[in-house]
């Protein structure tokens, strides 16, 4: 009768502890210090600017809106890779979480905010190509973090 109670005893304990090590604290962030103190370092406002030239291809009247259109893509990608910069903790930042597979809601907020950027100047040069200066601002980009953030750490 005791060697099974030893038995019993000894598995319990080696539930225990595989147990201790299945519910350990996998998260990056520690508390909302962290992501508040990197939050903190970010701009206001992020600025880019962008050069869509025209494609010659096309008629004379549609190449001023083919260099528009590039110059919107541009500067879309260059304001991503502006937000993809911004630190979330001490060795990651936005792009590389977003670059793990298992970020895809996140990666897409991201993207649906950037897509709503605002045009600040609009230069059209002679040989038909477009100069466009863009910007967000990061007040809702952070909430969005934050809220990201938050649910997936509890």
């Amino acid at each position: 009768m005791r060697k099974n109670t030893t038995i019993i005893f000894g598995c319990l304990i080696i539930i225990f502890i595989l147990l201790t090590f299945c519910t350990k604290d996998k998260s990056i962030f520690k508390s909302n210090l962290d992501i508040d103190y990197y939050l903190s370092t970010w701009p206001d406002t992020l600025y880019s600017e962008s050069i869509g030239l025209p494609n010659l291809n096309l008629p004379l009247a549609a190449q001023r809106a083919s260099a528009y259109r590039a110059a919107r893509v541009n500067l879309y990608q260059e304001l991503l890779d502006s937000v993809y910069t911004l630190p979330i903790s001490k060795n990651e930042n936005i792009g590389s979480y977003c670059s793990l597979g298992q970020h895809v809601d996140f990666n897409s907020d991201i993207c649906d905010y950037i897509m709503n950027y605002n045009i600040d100047d609009t230069i059209y040069f002679i040989d038909g190509s477009v100069k466009l200066i863009g910007y967000i601002t990061t007040d809702s980009l952070k909430v969005i973090t934050i809220e990201y953030l938050m649910s997936i750490d509890n």
